[in-house]
């Protein structure tokens, strides 16, 4: 009797692990391609940080400007061909501060509305937009760094620095999207 029960859970046990895959839904991956990322994406996160140091008279000034986007309306839409759209407005708040003196504080509504093409680079994990804004051509490259079934966001960084006057900017940030 105790041989038959233990062969009965064993052959449970191996039914149960063999099933787990497929009950998962097999191979979960999801990889960074055009038909993958073609979707209607909803903002939901903005936040950017710039560091400077401006020389003047030979001193050094700090200065810090925080950003955090919130109140987000309008869509942002990749298509399979590597054409993208962007219509969205939201609110950021900037926090500034210069030399350690109090902070600043502005706010400002963002209308964006746009439209181009992007290429994607699997490999490096990166997006870059081309498009024609204010008449002028853009070309910009974001890492990837997030890409879900249900999730997109993108990084970017610019970092400059002037050695022979000792000024520097480091500006870098994060917009993450829901899929609709």
């Amino acid at each position: 009797m105790n041989i038959k029960k233990l062969l009965l859970l064993l052959t449970l046990a191996l039914t149960v692990v063999s099933c787990k895959k497929d009950d998962d839904g097999g191979d979960d991956t999801f990889l960074l391609n055009r038909e993958n990322l073609a979707a209607t994406y909803i903002m939901n996160s903005y936040i950017e940080n710039v560091d400077e140091t401006y020389v003047i008279n030979g001193v050094p000034i700090d200065s810090n400007t925080n950003t955090v986007g919130d109140t987000f309306q309008g869509t942002t839409t990749f298509d399979a061909d590597g054409n993208f759209t962007i219509d969205v407005q939201y609110r950021i708040t900037e926090t500034i501060t210069v030399a350690g003196e109090a902070p600043l504080i502005n706010t400002a509504i963002i209308i964006e509305n746009y439209s181009g093409t992007y290429t994607l680079n699997a490999t490096a994990e990166t997006i870059t937009l081309n498009y024609v804004r204010d008449g002028f051509n853009e070309s910009d490259t974001y890492d990837v760094t997030a890409f879900s079934r249900t999730a997109f966001g993108i990084g970017y960084t610019d970092i400059n620095s002037n050695s022979t006057t000792g000024e520097s900017y480091e500006l870098t940030g994060e917009i993450l999207f829901d899929r609709q």
